[in-house]
């Protein structure tokens, strides 16, 4: 339903997920490699307005600040989307029907693999029969060392820059809802989505000609691609004794190139428990759970070298603050 006309909502968040926290296990531990994802945390700010009695916009900005192999990923994500209520129809089973159409995108700072490790493991994805690797910050091939040094005599350590992290999304989403009382509404819906990524990989030193000769003999690929999504679930609020819950289900089915349709699904729980203060506040926590890690939320990070990172769980604890302004 949209909000009533001329009223504001503001939800602030914090979001964590570390050992400590994951009580139940919603993120799955797994040995850190190339593209594994660890501990996180961030905040989300969301606001909410009623244009009119049919029409609300709904706007959102978050970071994630995510363990990702041996970085950090600095996550932006911003969301914008205007609920049109199509139809209200008190005695009909379902009450409302109601169309969202919006934009998200996500972006982040370039992520730096320095390590010998991961600089390997990456290699060895782009050109598995490659004859290069790198040890303590020196390339070698066979019985061939070769370390790098600037004019004052200081080592250089070549790395792996992953660069131009971004994608961006619009979409569409019908919803039919129940209304059983001011207390307890349920909704169901179906969504669409079109997404365009952008990614760049790039080597540096890029000034020598011995390794821009190792670049064109690895020919990076260009990953730039785009996919769609088809998304379908429901949502349930139910408000008692001061205390409102809500729930919300979540499939998404994503349609990809062959070279990235290893994993093209992912099923999402969201829920929260809040306890109103006052008449306008209501202070909450809750967590999301995301059987398939970040596959459908954040798009930039599945690629053919990634895919297969994205098998298991992942999820993270919230709390927050909700202010609403009549």
């Amino acid at each position: 339903m949209p909000l009533p006309k001329k009223s504001l909502q503001i939800k602030a968040s914090y979001l964590k997920v570390n050992d400590t926290i994951d009580v139940l296990n919603l993120k799955e531990k797994k040995f850190k490699s190339l593209g594994s994802i660890g501990d996180m945390d961030g905040y989300s700010l969301a606001l909410r307005y009623g244009l009119s009695d049919r029409d609300s916009i709904f706007a959102s900005a978050q970071r994630w600040n995510v363990d990702y192999g041996d970085s950090t990923l600095k996550n932006n994500k911003i969301d914008f989307f205007n609920r049109y209520l199509l139809l209200h129809k008190p005695d009909a089973f379902f009450n409302n029907l109601s169309i969202d159409v919006g934009f998200s995108q996500d972006s982040a700072n370039d992520i730096v693999i320095s390590n010998d490790r991961s600089l390997n493991a990456l290699i060895k994805k782009i050109k598995p029969n490659g004859k290069y690797r790198f040890n303590d910050g020196s390339i070698v091939s066979g019985d061939t060392t070769l370390t790098l040094y600037d004019k004052q005599g200081n080592k250089i350590y070549p790395h792996i820059s992953i660069g131009d992290l971004s994608d961006r999304s619009y979409y569409a989403r019908l919803l039919v809802g129940k209304t059983f009382s001011q207390s307890s509404i349920l909704d169901f819906y179906v969504g669409c989505k079109y997404t365009t990524i952008t990614t760049k990989i790039s080597f540096y030193p890029n000034n020598n000609s011995f390794v821009n000769g190792l670049i064109k003999n690895y020919k990076i690929p260009n990953m730039n691609r785009d996919e769609k999504n088809i998304n379908i679930g429901f949502s349930y609020l139910l408000q008692k004794y001061g205390f409102i819950g809500e729930f919300n289900y979540e499939y998404n089915k994503m349609l990809r190139s062959s070279d990235v349709s290893y994993l093209d699904y992912n099923h999402i729980v969201d829920a929260s428990l809040g306890r109103k203060i006052g008449e306008n506040a209501l202070i909450y926590i809750g967590g999301r759970l995301m059987m398939e890690q970040f596959n459908s939320d954040i798009p930039y990070l599945y690629n053919r070298y990634t895919k297969t990172q994205f098998d298991h769980k992942y999820g993270f604890a919230k709390i927050g603050l909700l202010y609403r302004f009549q």
